[in-house]
């Protein structure tokens, strides 16, 4: 009689920590996605901050921005 009394709680109980489990797996995996997302980024904008083109580039926006203010 006991254990069919327990059988839904203890059933409940699985459900519910393995809900839990996968909540925490999702939310691990998302966090090593954005961690990665931002480390890509960093090292895109790295690369590009020393390409001779790219500050060229910036150096004519500069001064572009500088002569807009001139007028």
């Amino acid at each position: 009689m006991y254990i069919a009394w327990k059988s839904p709680e203890i059933s409940e109980d699985a459900i519910y920590d393995r809900a839990i489990e996968q909540l925490i797996s999702i939310r691990e995996i998302k966090k090593s996605e954005i961690k990665n997302h931002f480390d890509t980024t960093a090292t895109l904008l790295a690369t590009l901050a020393f390409d001779p083109s790219i500050q060229n580039a910036i150096r004519d926006f500069e001064q572009a921005k500088t002569s807009l203010y001139l007028w």
